[in-house]
């Protein structure tokens, strides 16, 4: 059999080995088969049906088996080697040395769709796996290819979510901008059904405009597959918002998941049934069945050693039949076979189903005993387990580990015994577990419905919701001196549902206002961090009035030193107030948060053009520094020098600093996102040194790269940066486009658009329309607001450069006018005058 070459590899089939660079790798025995089926049908497309024979005969095997080979084959041969033909199988794309690609002994390559090597949206990179839903996924395929507004309706558990996750998985590819998956579950009043699409596709919403019209103005364009899942509980909304994109989004397709249909007239209504139940315990036939298929997945997921076999299948079947099919309580059931065998699962489920069917008459039978299993599941937990989930409850969608057990651990449940319920609770699928690196935990929406009335029937409803606010307090000290404030931040910018539910408990009439200043002290980077500014900026103005002289020193103190990490135009005396703070840490001997404090006054000073009270800072901070602190604390010193030069407007000193702190932070503990930070100070500086080249080169190098953990505040300054490097270069038109993308994405990040109006004027003036120009300076100084920081550098220089261009265009008479004129624009006229062809979509 010969061997297969192409770029670094070689495939040796009769040695059954994979050299890469001549080195042999890794390789699991299935997914090398994998990989020869797929090169020995490379010539056309391969079926998962004929890998499934050719790779696992004789054997039946989930879905999901063959993902997990083909990703680990794209880790180490590349993306674009396999492609996924969506719906259908997947295909090897690579030449083989030798071949002719266009001969018939080349085995051309048939044309066939393939999703692009990164295809656009949210959906995770392999689906669930599925059993017994093959039939419904091809026809609610063929539906959504036909029809722009499908939805799936069911009762709750029958698999709806898990079935539109599949098929949206496989459309990816099929229309140019992507599938997006929004979950409305996590939603409680239906005015947020809008905004939470818009938050998911990036686009903000002005909170002075019509959420819907803002929403369809930015679909208006695209192309794209909107998967809505759980809409039941804002069904009217959902239905609001759908019919207004089919009227106005022409190329936008929307799958809905509910109970209830929307009952819009170009609905498409897909019924979901329960999974299949075999009539009798044949053996032989009983896999067939998805509902069976599903109960060996799971149970065998809880104890390798479970296998259908001639004794069990009786109890197995008959379990799947009182369940109804209902894929939830069937895999709440099987999560038990390990602890009591299914024999013993189908006796406990008898007797607790007869005490538990008193539900309504007019329920259908599936709901009563989905209801039923729930109790039966909940009454086989031990009291300190049922408490764990009840107050899991007021999680919003997935949590974290650290927050989660900072909520369940108080004088009743110490931290050890709340891991080990939480453990006990994820084996017992009440707790799902989301893959990922660090992995994250939700309970699905039923359970979480039936925790919260568990809560409530307890009276213990706000007495959670207090202990979730200070869960959130509680991980942001926890360490926090171990980490720089932004990089902790940054681990729980996927915990924001939480916090906002925490923040408006707090500030709420039910809510304590203790609670709400440690909340506000805590969080103002997690706020900053997934480019939410303008709410955390909310949060201090609500509490701030709330410190006052009862409040206790040390409280005021780290409230004030939490406000230094707002980054906002108005900065009030948030540097005065943060050297407030290091006095009362100076007299505790509290080292690290007077450490902090002094470097978040010195940075609000250079923001507030105070240079010389920020020196003064900054030289306290040097003498505190110690060699036994973490390796963040030297680089955000090293850092804050540079600022103050960079601000000073001195950036060749800036520079020097600057790169000191970068390579510092290269070295072992280094963080990516102090790495971030600086990157950005670097782009500034070399705009002022004139290096308009480099920014536009290295900008567009960071723009492209990949950055998990790059806070929307960094890539929206460093895309204005090279807007500025573009214009300064004569690259007019690849500004004005770059413009257009920065203005939305520095609205997400701070809150507003305004500081983008020196931008846009600036590059005005430089098209040569230098009345607009004028205009632009003009409502740009008045839009500033009193106590508003300074200009930044590269801002003050665009500024400056757009009133000298227009100024000696204009003459000193008409340029007056002009900007007299301009002071009287809003902000959305301002960006739409600068921007015309923007202007029904500014807030996009």
């Amino acid at each position: 059999m010969p061997e297969y070459r192409f770029n670094r590899f070689v495939v040796e089939p009769e040695r059954r080995r994979l050299l890469i660079d001549g080195a042999q790798a890794k390789v699991g025995a299935r997914a090398f088969d994998v990989l020869l089926a797929l090169i020995e049908k490379r010539s056309r497309l391969a079926s998962k049906q004929e890998l499934f024979e050719q790779v696992w005969p004789n054997v039946t095997v989930e879905e999901g088996n063959l993902q997990v080979q083909i990703f680990a084959l794209r880790k180490l041969l590349g993306a674009e080697t396999i492609v996924t033909i969506p719906g259908h199988g997947y295909q090897f794309t690579a030449s083989i040395e030798g071949e002719d690609p266009s001969s018939e002994s080349g085995q051309p390559r048939p044309l066939a769709p393939v999703i692009s090597r990164a295809p656009r949206g949210n959906m995770p990179s392999l689906p669930p796996p599925l059993h017994g839903r093959e039939k419904d996924a091809a026809a609610l395929k063929a539906l959504i290819a036909k029809h722009r507004l499908v939805s799936v309706v069911g009762p709750g558990g029958i698999g709806k979510t898990r079935l539109v996750q599949l098929v949206a998985h496989d459309w990816q590819g099929v229309e140019r901008d992507g599938v997006w998956l929004v979950e409305l579950a996590t939603i409680e009043i239906p005015e947020l059904a809008a905004p939470t699409v818009a938050q998911v596709l990036g686009h903000v919403i002005d909170p002075r405009e019509n959420p819907i019209a803002s929403l369809v103005e930015a679909l208006r364009g695209q192309e794209l597959l909107l998967v809505l899942d759980s809409c039941e509980h804002v069904i009217g909304a959902v239905a609001e918002l759908a019919n207004t994109v089919l009227s106005q989004a022409p190329n936008v397709r929307i799958l809905i998941t509910s109970q209830e249909p929307s009952r819009l007239s170009e609905e498409q209504v897909y019924r979901l049934g329960p999974l299949s139940v075999p009539t009798e315990a044949d053996l032989g036939a009983a896999m067939d069945h998805g509902a069976v298929s599903l109960f060996v997945a799971r149970a065998r997921s809880a104890d390798a050693r479970f296998a259908l076999d001639e004794d069990n299948v009786g109890a197995v079947v008959e379990i799947c039949a009182q369940l109804d099919g209902v894929a939830l309580a069937i895999e709440l059931a099987a999560a038990r076979v390990a602890l009591l065998g299914a024999h013993g699962v189908r006796r406990m489920l008898d007797e607790r189903l007869m005490l538990l069917a008193g539900g309504s008459r007019e329920a259908p039978a599936r709901h009563r005993a989905l209801s039923a299993t729930l109790e039966w599941s909940y009454g086989l937990l031990s009291d300190d387990e049922q408490h764990v989930l009840d107050q899991l409850g007021v999680f919003i969608g997935s949590f974290s580990l650290p927050l989660a057990l900072a909520l369940l651990s108080d004088q009743r449940i110490h931290e050890w015994a709340a891991l080990e319920h939480l453990s006990t609770l994820i084996e017992k699928s009440l707790v799902m577990v989301e893959p990922g690196e660090p992995p994250r935990y939700r309970l699905l929406e039923t359970t979480r419905s039936f925790a919260l009335r568990r809560l409530s029937a307890n009276g213990l409803t706000a007495a959670t919701r207090r202990k979730l606010a200070l869960a959130f307090v509680a991980v942001m000290r926890l360490g926090a001196f171990k980490r720089s404030p932004l990089a902790l931040a940054a681990d729980f910018t996927a915990d924001i549902a939480h916090l906002r539910a925490a923040a408006a408990w707090a500030v709420g009439a039910d809510g304590d206002r203790v609670v709400a200043i440690e909340l506000a002290a805590e969080t103002p980077l997690v706020w900053f961090a997934v480019g939410a500014n303008d709410e955390g900026a909310r949060l201090f103005r609500t509490v701030e009035p709330w410190v006052d002289g009862a409040t206790p020193r040390v409280l005021a103190a780290r409230f004030w030193l939490g406000a230094t990490g707002l980054y906002s135009a108005a900065t009030r005396m948030v540097g005065e107030e943060a050297m407030k703070a290091a006095d009362t840490f100076r007299e505790s001997g509290d080292r690290e948060p007077l450490f902090k404090a002094l470097i978040g006054g010195a940075a609000h000073f250079n923001r507030s053009g105070k240079p010389e009270a920020a020196a003064k800072a900054l030289a306290e901070a040097e003498t505190l520094l110690d060699p036994a602190w973490p390796l963040w604390t030297r680089v955000v010193y090293e850092f804050s020098v540079g600022s103050l030069h960079y601000w000073s407007g001195d950036p060749a000193r800036a520079r020097v600093r600057l790169a000191a702190a970068q390579e510092l932070n290269s070295g072992e503990g280094g963080e990516p996102i102090q790495r971030e930070q600086i990157e950005l100070l670097l782009l500034g500086c070399d705009l002022a040194l004139g290096r308009s080249f480099d920014v536009v080169r290295f900008g567009r190098d960071v723009l492209e790269r990949e950055r998990p953990r790059a806070t929307v505040f960094n890539r929206a300054v460093t895309q204005c940066f090279v807007v500025i490097g573009l214009a300064r270069i004569g690259e007019l038109t690849k500004a004005e486009a770059a413009l257009r993308v920065a203005v939305p994405q520095m609205r997400r990040a701070v809150g507003t658009a305004r500081v983008t109006l020196c931008y846009i004027a600036f590059l005005l003036a430089q098209q040569g329309r230098h009345a607009d120009a004028a205009r632009l300076v003009g409502a740009a100084d008045a839009l500033t607001p009193p106590g508003s920081m300074i200009l930044p550098p590269p801002i003050r220089a665009c500024r400056e450069d757009a009133a000298e261009l227009a100024l000696a265009a204009l003459g000193e008479a008409e340029f007056r006018r002009l900007t007299r004129e301009g002071s009287g624009l809003s902000e959305d006229e301002a960006v739409a005058l600068g921007l015309p062809e923007r202007a029904a979509t500014v807030a996009a």
